[in-house]
Parts: structure tokens; sequence; C-alpha cells
């Protein structure tokens, strides 16, 4: 869940951060008057800390289960495993 999370958050950041250009914010203000109000720096670095804190939570999540056994080999072939 914490994936899913941090790559709804990246996401989010990439819009916001895209939305802070110039001709892109002066279309958003155009269509969406209330977005006026934002400044289009304060889009961008909101945009920058959506990325900063979805790249945290991604880096923090494992990416599965470790094995606890390890393989002991005899030249080429495996010959029994150690926990450990």
């Amino acid at each position: 869940m914490k994936r899913v999370f941090g790559y709804v958050l990246i996401i989010l950041g990439l819009l916001l951060l895209g939305s802070g250009i110039t001709p892109v914010y002066e279309k958003i203000i155009n269509t969406f008057p209330y977005f006026a109000t934002f400044n289009s720096l304060v889009l961008m670095v909101s945009g920058i800390i959506f990325l900063l804190v979805g790249a945290f939570i991604m880096r923090g999540s494992s990416s599965g289960r470790q094995s606890n056994e390890v393989p002991i080999y005899h030249g080429k072939n495996v010959v029994g495993y150690r926990r450990v």
C-alpha cells in the first residue's frame, strides 16, 4: 500500500511541477480562474516537495521478501542451504 501512495505522490508532484511552467500556468488560469490565487513558484515548490516525499516513501518500502536461506555450493552443484 505504501508503494501505491508513493506513486500517487510522485504523479501529483509531476503535475504540480508541470503546472508551474509559465505557458501551462497561464492556460490553467484562463480555464480555471480559481487557480489565480496560487503563484507559479508556489506550485513548482510544492511539486518538488511532493516528488521528494513520494520518492522517500518509495525508497522506504521493500520490493518483496528476501529469502532466509542461501545456497551452499560444492563446485557448480548446490549441496545444501544455510539459514542466515
